[in-house]
């Protein structure tokens, strides 16, 4: 009897510990565009390298960067994958969407330097072509729209020659491409590789037009930050493991279905051929050291000056941003 007793004691105490441990698991609310940018969190929720760093973390894709901005400065989201420039926009009141709370955004760590191609309708010959037509943004006040008006610029177009039409991430843009509400747009990663086969054509590259330029980085705001550090923490160290395992040749398959599980359309030629452009550690992919590019932030505060309203210098871009969680996150790995 006394043995029986001690055995279901011992049961107990174990199945206490394990729900203990599965209760202590941080949830993390991201938000993110769906695309090759958030490779490493696709990653890290398949093969349970999110779990393994005590984390429960769910992924939303957002519709467009008003909705994941607003909603994460107002505490729907604790963490957002966007680009470095959205960060900057809030916070600089650069944007007529209102919010609950005060914008105080960080970013804590850098996920992409992006390339950035100008895809165009079959019936677009040169980007000159465009006077007169619509061409589709995200939000017309923020990132990538400007990157488009400046290589249109280049190219002898004014803001005031074609028509700007929001529509919202680049899942939408390319819907948008297609049904021909407008006739060109950012198309980055897997969505341009789809557009080029189906005879939408690429007619210009950002890399090639402006130079390197910071892209998708991960950021929050401060005050979860500072009451959440340790769990920011353990998030940078599950993103660069996976990351870092996403990148080696021998999980190029299984990182490419966790790619093509999120993309509508992508076919696993697709898939494969963007992991492997994507974790090379090259401009136009994916950081893997997890920093920001100094040269393509630059480059995005040169733009949000240009084309950003109201119009103001931004001055001292490092209040943007915080690396000591990365610098730990790094530590802790050693």
């Amino acid at each position: 009897m006394k043995s029986t007793l001690l055995r279901a004691t011992c049961a107990s105490v174990v199945l206490l510990a394990c729900a203990t441990q599965a209760s202590a698991a941080e949830k993390v609310r991201l938000i993110i565009f769906q695309s090759a940018s958030a490779l490493a969190s696709y990653v890290a929720e398949d093969q349970g390298i999110f779990k393994k760093h005590g984390l429960d973390v769910s992924i939303k894709p957002t519709p467009n960067s008003t909705y994941m901005m607003t909603n994460l400065i107002d505490g729907k989201y604790d963490i957002a994958s966007s680009a470095f420039d959205n960060f900057i926009a809030y916070n600089e009141g650069q944007t007529k969407h209102k919010t609950r709370n005060k914008s105080d955004l960080v970013v804590f760590m850098g996920a992409t330097t992006q390339n950035l191609p100008i895809i165009v309708s079959p019936d677009i010959k040169t980007l000159a072509d465009l006077k007169g037509q619509a061409v589709g943004v995200d939000a017309p006040n923020t990132a990538f729209a400007f990157v488009l008006y400046k290589i249109l610029e280049k190219n002898g177009l004014k803001m005031s020659d074609y028509k700007i039409v929001a529509v919202g991430g680049t899942t939408k843009r390319w819907a948008a491409m297609q049904d021909g509400s407008v006739k060109a747009a950012v198309i980055s990663g897997a969505y341009a590789t789809q557009a080029q086969a189906k005879g939408f054509k690429r007619m210009a590259d950002s890399q090639k037009a402006l130079g390197v330029y910071q892209g998708s980085s991960l950021g929050a705001q401060r005050d979860w930050l500072q009451k959440n550090r340790n769990t920011a923490v353990a998030f940078v160290r599950a993103n660069m493991e996976a990351l870092h395992w996403a990148a080696d040749k021998k999980n190029h398959a299984a990182a490419a279905k966790s790619l093509q599980t999120r993309i509508k359309g992508m076919s696993d030629k697709a898939a494969l051929s963007t992991v492997a452009r994507v974790t090379q550690g090259k401009p136009g992919g994916l950081t893997l050291d997890g920093k920001i590019n100094e040269e393509g932030l630059k480059q995005v505060i040169a733009l949000r000056e240009q084309y950003g309203t109201p119009k103001k210098k931004i001055a001292d871009p490092s209040r943007f941003i915080d690396m000591t969680i990365l610098a730990d996150a790094m530590k802790a790995k050693k």
